[in-house]
């Protein structure tokens, strides 16, 4: 049962089925708050998909 529990909290998916793109939109517009640590942790992300995230505003900007 502990090895399910910590399978589920270490698999995040992308917050609520969003794309990268749409995250990435959301953060420009500030919704996430400010700080890596916390818009990571409002999307709900790892730190892999949030590395895309942050790619793709880079990107925009």
């Amino acid at each position: 049962m502990r090895a399910e529990v910590n399978r589920r909290a270490s698999a995040k998916a992308p917050a609520k089925g969003k794309s990268i793109s749409q995250m990435a939109t959301e953060v420009i517009q500030g919704k996430h708050g400010s700080g890596h640590a916390n818009r990571q942790k409002s999307l709900g992300v790892s730190a892999a998909t949030y590395a895309k995230v942050r790619a793709e505003v880079n990107k925009r900007l």
